[in-house]
């Protein structure tokens, strides 16, 4: 039997709850997930599930917020990024619109 991960997504907390580290670079403000389900889905699989498969444990941070930096761009939303300020280790990242590096 092969090992491998699990993601679970859970809906139905309050904007309040599930964070506001989505950061207007327009306007400055903090704001809240402006996509829903298909951004966090993007984000928990494919940014730190594709790190986690090719080994890299020790970006896990700033893959998936890269990431999903990315997707918020190509659902023209490229105003609204976040910088892992509220993220894992809470560390901000300084490359955090970068495309993430394991493609």
């Amino acid at each position: 039997m092969k090992g491998g991960t699990y993601t679970a997504l859970i809906e139905g907390l309050s904007d309040a709850d599930s964070g506001n580290g989505y950061i207007n670079k327009e306007s400055g403000e903090n704001g809240f997930n402006p996509i829903g389900r298909a951004l966090t889905f993007g984000h928990e699989v494919f940014g730190h599930g594709r790190s986690a498969v090719l080994g890299r444990l020790d970006s896990q941070h700033s893959d998936a917020i890269q990431l999903e930096n990315l997707i918020l761009r190509v659902m023209g939303k490229g105003n609204i990024q976040r910088d892992g300020s509220n993220h894992d280790n809470n560390t901000k990242i300084s490359n955090a619109s970068a495309i993430p590096s394991y493609r």
